[in-house]
C-alpha cells in the first residue's frame, strides 16, 4: 500500500510537540487575491483502506497524538526509519513557518 499521500503535521501544545496524520491535500492551488472559492474539503478525504490500515495500528487521523505513538504507528506500516524522520523533519518546519508567521502577525 502506499503512503506518499500521508502528510504530518505537528503543533506545539501545553504538554509540549504532538502531531497528527492527515492525506495530502489534492485539488488547486487557492490565490487569496483573485475572486472565486475553492471547493476543497477539510479535512482531505482519506482513502478507505489507508484509514483501516491506520486504525489496525492505534493511529487515529486528524488527532493529535505524542511523536512516539505516531513512530511505533508508522513503523507498524511498514514505513522505513528514514522516511519517517524525514516526515517529521518536514512537520516541524512547518510547525516553526506558522509560528514565525503569528509572532509577526500578532506585532501589527
Amino acid at each position: 500500500m502506499p503512503f506518499d499521500d500521508l502528510m504530518i503535521t505537528g503543533m506545539k501544545t501545553t504538554e509540549g510537540e504532538r502531531f497528527l496524520i492527515g492525506a495530502r491535500a489534492r485539488g488547486e492551488v487557492i490565490d487569496h487575491d483573485s475572486p472565486g472559492v475553492s471547493h476543497l474539503p477539510f479535512p482531505p478525504p482519506m482513502d478507505r483502506a489507508l484509514r483501516k490500515a491506520l486504525d489496525a495500528t492505534g493511529i487515529r487521523p486528524y488527532m493529535l497524538m505524542p511523536e512516539s505513538v505516531l513512530r511505533a504507528g508508522l513503523r507498524e506500516l511498514g514505513l522505513t526509519e528514514q522516511d519517517i524522520d524525514r516526515r517529521f523533519e518536514a512537520a516541524r518546519k512547518l510547525i516553526s513557518t506558522v509560528t514565525e508567521y503569528q509572532l509577526r502577525d500578532d506585532s501589527h
